[in-house]
């Protein structure tokens, strides 16, 4: 009453006001005497509250049968629920609530027993399913039991019972359905559609078909569900469309991946269904599966699957400069593509059976140039091991006849490859370039050098070895005065300069702090994991070994003025620091300006 009381008082009372009868209370507290005395004085064993539940809803949640039993023989109806009419839109839910529904979601079999002996519905529909939904919902397996054996439930209710289960930790709901005499068949595609290998492994042994079940292979994402099926099913992948421009099994393979980011084992499915017979041939008569085959090799391409391409390249290789009708990239483009592993393998495939070097795309680039034109966001995700593939291609690549020096011609660029692979932070393709010859003397269409665009990109590999060759002093300056240093830290700056402490420790490199650690420079340990990739690589590790061997001086003022230092510490010439947690670091801060005054003192003004 406290409750209630409360809920009246307040208007804005987050759930619905629950007005109760004397019965409902006493039924709240199961004090058996007080209801007894209730029922003897006439009242009514079947009143509504407020949420549309009677007394028996109350006492069939908490399981109490002598209670049950006494609302029972006094009147109170098990099917009872409150007319929509008089329905809110807030309590609706709960109005469609039966006695038997409660009894089933507290677990109570003998108050489920009661309400069945005094004629409750046990189909009646609980907002979401029936009562044996219910009981796989709330994953009781005893209830479930218990529900199955009273053999009121048939095949509609089995299924979607079934359909509720398979977010389940193992397969303990399904042997009960099971003995139940669930639909093995109509249950099958569903056990394949949520990825359960253990759910199909029972189903196929209970007596489901694969070749019953149709379309079964467009749905399959997980390896053992593949070989379960193909295990009792074999050649099913290779039994005809069952319509002129359905998609075969492979091609939808990729297709669901792709929508789904699932690649789980994607290869060795894809090569269990090649070798099952998938078809993968055109139909000349059907402009849809024309494209099967390109679609097919441009997919294993872009995934890096070498041993797709291997198992279908016998067949298809009339389409290896087939050119995707969405963008015009080869498959070769897609292998250059690609951020998978076995890229260098892809690429060797498609090269060695014919594919050409030198085509183009819809924005005129080749495969090699496509190395280093992808999209510089995509290219910050790609890992490390990555860019050591881009590597190998790009050796593979001039190995097979590639000019180091030959500008690109697309829409977007014309400078050379090394500038490409330099901006885009390739380091070791850029290294691959400048060993094969490349023209470091060159210089961008904005003036920058290959070492600025180095030290900017923080490709100290390639940057130390554009410094060992002769007569480069002219490439180290620049119109701006900027030293290799100024576009070391402008390149880091851009990328990381939110990272806390990044700022922070290439300032103390810059002053000869060589020794400087990720724990030292970062507000706290919780901030260490940002920045601890980042202090021995990229711009971070340029500054550390230019300054280390004395290639440039970390004093040197360009045009404006400003030192590396400088450009840390302000923006734009604004006292304004460019990196988090300046309150935090402000003394620390100070004292580094103050040491940077002292080490490099402003020019003084005539």
């Amino acid at each position: 009453m406290r409750q209630v009381r409360s809920n009246l008082n307040n208007r804005w009372a987050p759930t619905p006001v629950v007005i109760t009868s004397l019965l409902h209370i006493a039924c709240q507290l199961c004090d058996e005497d007080i209801i007894r005395l209730i029922l003897d004085r006439g009242a009514n064993p079947s009143p509504f509250s407020s949420i549309g539940w009677t007394p028996l809803h109350m006492v069939a949640w908490s399981g109490k049968v002598s209670i049950m039993r006494l609302l029972l023989g006094a009147g109170a109806d098990p099917n009872l629920i409150q007319p929509a009419d008089q329905q809110s839109r807030f309590t609706a839910d709960l109005a469609r609530t039966t006695p038997f529904h409660q009894a089933v979601i507290g677990g109570h079999v003998s108050a489920v027993d009661i309400l069945l002996e005094a004629g409750a519905d046990a189909h009646a529909l609980h907002p979401r399913c029936d009562a044996l939904g219910l009981a796989t919902i709330y994953q009781d397996t005893g209830m479930l039991q218990h529900l199955v054996n009273t053999g009121l439930y048939g095949r509609e209710s089995m299924i979607r019972a079934f359909s509720l289960s398979d977010k389940h930790e193992g397969v303990l709901t399904l042997k009960i359905l099971l003995d139940g005499g669930v639909d093995t068949q109509l249950c099958l595609p569903r056990a394949v559609t949520a990825n359960r290998p253990d759910y199909v492994e029972l189903l196929i042994n209970a007596g489901a078909d694969p070749r019953k079940s149709s379309e079964l292979l467009s749905h399959v994402l997980n390896l053992k569900v593949l070989q379960l099926i193909l295990a009792k099913a074999p050649g099913l992948s290779a039994e005809a469309l069952p319509t002129p421009f359905a998609h075969s099994p492979l091609e939808l393979l990729y297709e669901n991946v792709n929508r789904r980011f699932n690649s789980d084992n994607l290869e060795e499915m894809a090569v269990l269904l090649i070798n099952d017979g998938c078809p993968i041939q055109q139909d000349p008569m059907n402009n849809v599966r024309q494209m099967a085959p390109i679609y097919i090799l441009c997919e294993a391409a872009s995934w890096g699957h070498a041993r797709v391409i291997k198992a279908i390249l016998p067949s298809v290789k009339a389409y290896l400069n087939q050119k995707a009708n969405r963008d015009s990239n080869t498959p070769l483009h897609y292998a250059t593509l690609s951020a998978h592993k076995n890229k260098l393998a892809c690429v060797k495939l498609l090269v060695e059976h014919g594919a050409d070097l030198h085509a183009k795309n819809l924005i005129g680039q080749t495969p090699f140039e496509c190395l280093f034109t992808r999209n510089i966001l995509w290219l910050a995700r790609v890992k490390g091991e990555h860019l050591q593939d881009d590597a190998e291609v790009t050796q593979y690549f001039i190995d097979s006849g590639i000019d180091v020096n030959a500008r690109f011609h697309t829409d977007m660029t014309t400078e050379p490859p090394l500038f490409h692979a330099l901006a885009s932070g390739n380091d070791l393709a850029a290294l691959v370039i400048i060993n094969a010859g490349a023209n470091i003397y060159v210089r961008a269409e904005n003036g920058w050098s290959a070492f600025q665009l180095a030290a900017w990109s923080g490709c100290f590999k390639a940057l130390e070895r554009l410094l060992q060759e002769d007569n480069i002093q002219s490439l180290l300056e620049y119109q701006s005065e900027d030293t290799l240093l100024h576009f070391a830290v402008q390149g880091g700056l851009a990328l990381h300069k939110k990272v806390d402490g990044y700022g922070k420790m290439m300032a103390h490199l810059l002053l000869g702090h060589v020794d400087v650690s990720v724990a030292d420079v970062v507000v706290s340990k919780h901030h260490e994991g940002e920045l601890k990739p980042l202090a021995h690589t990229g711009c971070m590790e340029v500054i550390r070994r230019i300054c280390s061997k004395g290639i440039v001086d970390p004093g040197a003022r360009n045009q404006r003025g400003f030192t590396p230092f400088d450009v840390i510490i302000y923006q734009k010439g604004c006292p304004k620091f460019i990196y988090n947690h300046k309150k935090k670091h402000k003394a620390e801060i100070a004292a580094l300006i103050g040491e940077a005054n002292q080490k490099w003192p402003k020019p003084q003004k005539r």
